[in-house]
């Protein structure tokens, strides 16, 4: 009875300690067994798509400017075609431009460009330089003087963005100045060792100002102490200059030149040249032909002194004796009538 009582209790305590205890057929390790993960559901794929780098806009304004220009000769003359040169930069380090519309007018309309006066040009890189030369001339009535011409532009940068520009130029037109002159010329016969002059009478028959007027004799052996400066002479003026000689050459034959010189409203130079011709002689045979003349002059005084006397005389004498005859006719006819 006993007996069965213990087996019982074993039996018991076996059930317990199989159920407690875990199975013996798993290994036994110091850390617990991890837990199952959780059951998740299935992660659908999101359908792929293609992003774009962002595209950054130059918004700077490319200008295109004129950077010298030149005039053919300095100046234009009426009426007269005359080249120019245009140097136009465009000033952006980035953007070209392109469909380029080049034009030239002038403010008041004196002067006009060849044809259209318009010129394209299809593209011009960043920095890059473009050189226009065109025909332009100044018609008959335009005003002497300055001028401004406007070389306008039109074009587009790369994103078809259209801009205008223009740039002024100042351009000169000026007339050919014209001078005529009258007794630029040396006496005859000059003497050593003394003073003469001539005087010159001096016109500006253009239709410029003409400035700087100077008068330069080149004669050996005649000395006017440098050039005589007449100055300023406006268009349809004249001016007289008195050019005083001092003989310093040995009697005989000298020859030169005079030289009318003169210059335009923007200094360009101009120059009359006349040539000079004169004989000097001593101070005694000057002395001599003065006295010969002075002689010939009081002789010519005398005999009109003389004549007019003898004119008198005669008319005298020829009334009296008509008197005398009147008079004696008139007692005649008195005795006659008694």
């Amino acid at each position: 009875m006993r007996r069965r009582v213990i087996l019982s209790l074993i039996c018991i305590l076996s059930m317990l300690f199989i159920f407690a205890v875990p199975s013996f057929a798993e290994p036994v390790s110091g850390d617990p067994e991890p837990e199952p993960p959780a059951t998740q559901p299935p992660v659908t794929a999101a359908p792929e798509t293609t992003t774009t780098p962002a595209t950054t806009v130059d918004a700077s304004v490319p200008r295109f400017m004129v950077t010298s220009f030149k005039v053919e000769g300095g100046a234009l003359a009426p009426e007269k075609k005359t080249l120019l040169t245009v140097e136009l930069k465009n000033m952006s380090s980035t953007k070209p431009i392109r469909n380029i519309k080049l034009a030239v007018t002038d403010e008041t309309g004196g002067i006009a460009a060849e044809g259209t006066g318009t010129q394209f040009v299809q593209a011009v890189n960043p920095n890059g330089v473009y050189t226009w030369t065109v025909n332009i001339t100044a018609s008959k009535s335009a005003p002497m003087g300055e001028h401004h011409l406007i070389v306008s532009s039109e074009y587009e940068d790369p994103y078809y963005t259209v801009y205008k520009g223009s740039d002024t130029l100042s351009v000169n037109v000026t007339d050919v100045p014209l001078l005529s002159f009258e007794g630029m010329m040396l006496p005859q016969t000059l003497s050593a060792g003394s003073m003469d002059a001539f005087t010159v009478k001096i016109v500006n028959t253009g239709k410029a100002v003409v400035r700087n007027v100077r008068i330069e004799l080149d004669v050996p052996g005649v000395n006017t102490g440098g050039a005589v400066f007449v100055g300023e002479i406006p268009a349809g003026e004249q001016r007289q200059a008195q050019v005083n000689l001092r003989i310093d050459g040995e009697p005989g034959a000298v020859q030169g030149c005079c030289q009318l010189i003169y210059e335009d409203e923007f200094g360009k130079g101009y120059a009359l040249k006349q040539d000079m011709r004169a004989q000097i002689v001593a101070a005694e045979e000057s002395t001599g032909v003065i006295s010969a003349q002075s002689a010939g002059q009081k002789s010519s005084v005398l005999w009109m002194v003389l004549y007019g006397v003898l004119c008198v005389l005669i008319g005298g004498a020829v009334g009296f004796v008509l008197r005398m005859y009147l008079v004696e006719k008139k007692s005649h006819k008195d005795e006659a009538a008694l």
